[in-house]
């Protein structure tokens, strides 16, 4: 699981993978409408995926320019041939975020670790939510009431949510806040 909508090394890896041509992206501008359509077009080809221009078109605008975005939905239609009915596109997450739900639910679940996530992960992104200033790890055990061992450990657990920086507990990615 990674957090970000337009991670460089992925996004080079699908629209180079056609020829040599080296294709200049932006990781900040998260607004490229040819991006996003070159990155359907090379990515559906390896899910036997396709869609309709007009569902191409509604695609590239629900997902708010996010290559995560369209790598998700791609996946998650891999297989399934052409796609010309708008529906699917309409019965498809609202945000970015409904699919990071999505991949959350499934991660936990999978690893059974949905009470896990429940009860000692959702605390700590709470904690990390609602503080004003980046916490450090006595910020977070002061909070919650847990020892350093106890976080370490429940951060080293739910590896793809947190990443630490010296002494203090971050997000992964700041689209978890929502």
């Amino acid at each position: 699981i990674f957090f970000t909508g337009r991670p460089e090394a992925y996004i080079r890896t699908y629209l180079c993978a056609g020829g040599n041509r080296y294709y200049d992206i932006d990781e900040h501008s998260e607004t490229s409408t040819e991006d996003c359509n070159e990155y359907i077009r090379t990515v559906s080809e390896n899910k036997n995926v396709a869609l309709s221009d007009k569902c191409r078109e509604l695609l590239v605008e629900k997902s708010q320019y996010s290559l995560n975005y369209l790598g998700f939905f791609l996946e998650e239609h891999r297989g399934c041939g052409m796609i010309e009915d708008v529906r699917e596109i309409d019965n498809a997450p609202s945000t970015i975020y409904g699919y990071y739900t999505k991949q959350l639910h499934k991660y936990f679940t999978e690893a059974g670790k949905l009470e896990f996530f429940r009860e000692r992960v959702r605390p700590i992104i709470s904690v990390i939510v609602a503080a004003k200033r980046p916490l450090t790890e006595d910020d977070i055990c002061a909070i919650i009431g847990i020892g350093k061992t106890a976080l370490a450990d429940i951060v080293r657990d739910a590896t793809p949510l947190f990443i630490k920086r010296g002494n203090r507990v971050l997000l992964y990615h700041d689209a978890m806040k929502e």
